[in-house]
């Protein structure tokens, strides 16, 4: 019996030890993707200090969530979220709030 539970927790201990790894490579994954976003758009080549550049980047992601929000908001819920197969959704105003929302005129 001591020894079923000793493998149980073996098997979870290797379970955790598992997604600690994977999530350490996914987390290096997408440091290594953001930092290619910003030499593709120029941030390498502009004489900025780090604190200044992690203030630019916060007011980006609360911009950004900002936008999320408001496109949460507008999704459909419910039964509106429920269509038939191979149907095309039916939003009205939804998608020109969308629209505004997204390009920032909302």
């Amino acid at each position: 019996m001591v020894t079923k539970r000793r493998d149980a927790i073996s098997k979870i201990d290797d379970e955790i030890a598992a997604l600690t790894a994977k999530r350490s490579e996914k987390l290096k994954q997408q440091r290594e993707e953001i930092g290619r976003i910003c030499e593709r758009a120029g941030l390498l080549d502009i004489p900025v200090s780090d604190d200044d550049l992690e203030i630019g980047f916060k007011d980006l992601a609360a911009r950004f969530r900002k936008a999320a929000e408001k496109t949460a908001a507008l999704a459909p819920s419910g039964s509106e979220a429920i269509a038939e197969p191979g149907a095309v959704p039916q939003y009205g105003d939804r998608a020109a709030k969308l629209q505004k929302t997204v390009h920032g005129a909302g």
